[in-house]
């Protein structure tokens, strides 16, 4: 999971992770503010857990 605050900036490290089979997610956000930070932490849960909550939102 690779936060800042220009997204555009980790494309090619997320593309050299996905392309020798890794996962990666990027996401733009100020780490220095509290609610980008959750928001960023709430992703990388998503993106990892094997029960994604997504899946189970009305």
């Amino acid at each position: 999971m690779l936060v800042g605050r220009h997204k555009r900036a980790f494309g090619e490290t997320v593309g050299e992770a996905t392309y020798g089979g890794g996962r990666a997610r990027q996401r733009a956000g100020d780490p220095r503010d509290p609610a980008s930070v959750e928001a960023a932490a709430a992703m990388a849960y998503e993106a990892s857990s094997p029960f994604p909550m997504s899946r189970y939102a009305a």
